[in-house]
């Protein structure tokens, strides 16, 4: 019953964590994080499936690492196609809650086998002592033999050294990484007026990302310049608007564009948006 609360209260602490910690530098994360991903759900697992005595300590090993890893893969392809995402609050979440439901059969289990052997005792009598012969003993042990080498734990270690080199070189890389622009770019005609000798456009541009944009502006039509390019500079977050009007009637044919470029690559287009006007 130790391992079964230690395992429950362990997957709390990494609930906790993930939720709380939000700031907190990785070193102080890294050893929940590790034990929840390669180890906890799996361990939580085989005590449900075999209380401690009926596998070796090698074989509940291997078990507690595949199936957690095996665990690990399936929350991240549930939580893929799920509303919240993969994130580390949902991902160490749904771990977590594995583990401690895991620890909770386990514990029910442990439970009914004590009260069947406790009745099994009370409903037979006492017998006398008998001594079994060393083979029939060794026959009636709940242990199971095991077979494994040393390159069998050079591989398992080898195995572990990979997996957590490659979480820790991808938390690495992603912080290291540059923010991806995310820009949106809209235009909507206004209302036209009947008396009116133009034709206005209102033109948006929103940067979404953490990083400040130099942008260039143009408004084309069937390939030839309606406006002359306007210099456009956003910081993160911020957003510009302006309103266009348009000679009319407009010349050329075909829809009005407008196209984004970056101020650093004019010659390749960030966003381009199109309407029909007449």
């Amino acid at each position: 019953m130790f391992y079964i609360l230690a395992s429950a209260l362990v997957a709390l602490a990494a609930i906790g964590q993930a939720l709380l910690l939000t700031n907190s530098p990785a070193w102080l994360q890294a050893p929940l994080a590790i034990t929840l991903v390669c180890a906890l759900p799996g361990y939580a697992i085989s005590l449900a499936g075999h209380s401690h005595g009926r596998i070796s300590g090698s074989e509940r090993l291997f078990m507690s690492i595949m199936l957690s890893l095996c665990s690990t893969i399936g929350a991240g392809v549930l939580l893929h196609f799920s509303p919240w995402g993969i994130t580390r609050v949902s991902l160490a979440f749904l771990l977590g809650s594995l583990t401690i439901a895991a620890c909770g059969v386990a514990a029910w289990r442990l439970r009914a086998d004590s009260g069947e052997g406790s009745k099994e005792v009370s409903s037979n009598p006492p017998s006398p002592a008998v001594t079994l012969p060393s083979w029939r003993a060794q026959a009636q042990s709940p242990v199971l033999e095991t077979h494994l080498h040393a390159w069998h734990m050079a591989l398992l270690a080898a195995s572990v050294v990979i997996i957590i080199g490659a979480v820790l070189l991808a938390y690495r890389n992603a912080d290291q990484a540059t923010a991806t622009d995310v820009v949106q770019l809209w235009m909507l005609p206004k209302a036209e007026n009947s008396s009116s000798t133009s034709t206005q456009l209102q033109i948006g541009v929103n940067n979404l990302g953490k990083q400040p944009l130099a942008l260039w502006l143009r408004v084309e039509r069937s390939g030839d310049d309606v406006q002359a390019r306007r210099q456009i500079q956003l910081g993160a977050g911020q957003k510009w608007e302006t309103t266009l009007d348009l000679p009319h009637p407009l010349p050329g044919s075909g829809p009005i564009e407008v196209i984004l470029y970056r101020a650093d690559a004019p010659s390749t287009e960030l966003r381009r948006v199109s309407a029909w006007v007449r």
